[in-house]
C-alpha cells in the first residue's frame, strides 16, 4: 500500500491497522501508523509536490520492487494528457536517483 497524504492516510486507516504483512510506503511527513505491514517511510510530496507525489510514489515503488521497469511508468506519462506536465526527471531512476 502506498500513503502520500494525510487524508490517505485517513481512508486507509482500518485497513493498515489490519495489514499483518506486506509494505506500507509512507510519506515521510506522516504519522507512523500501527501495522503489521513493514513501514518504509519516504518523501514522495518534497520532490514532486503535491498535485504528483502519487506518481512519483508509483516510480518509488516500481524502482524497489522491480515489479514493472521505470521505463514503462516513464512512456505511459508520455502517453497521457500529463505527458506535458509532469516533470519526468523527477521520477527515480533505474540505478538508484533520485527515489525517496
Amino acid at each position: 500500500m502506498v500513503i502520500t497524504s494525510e487524508d490517505g492516510l485517513f481512508h486507509q486507516q482500518d485497513r493498515i491497522r489490519w495489514m499483518r504483512r506486506g509494505i506500507l510506503w509512507l510519506e515521510a511527513s506522516l504519522p507512523v501508523p500501527e501495522t503489521g505491514a513493514e513501514v518504509r517511510l519516504r518523501r514522495f510530496r518534497e520532490p514532486a509536490g503535491a498535485r504528483y507525489a502519487a506518481l512519483y510514489a508509483l516510480g518509488v515503488v516500481l524502482q524497489e520492487t522491480g515489479i514493472l521497469p521505470l521505463e514503462a511508468l516513464q512512456e505511459a506519462i508520455r502517453e497521457s494528457p500529463l505527458g506535458s506536465q509532469f516533470p519526468l526527471h523527477l521520477l527515480p531512476r533505474e540505478n538508484g536517483g533520485s527515489g525517496g
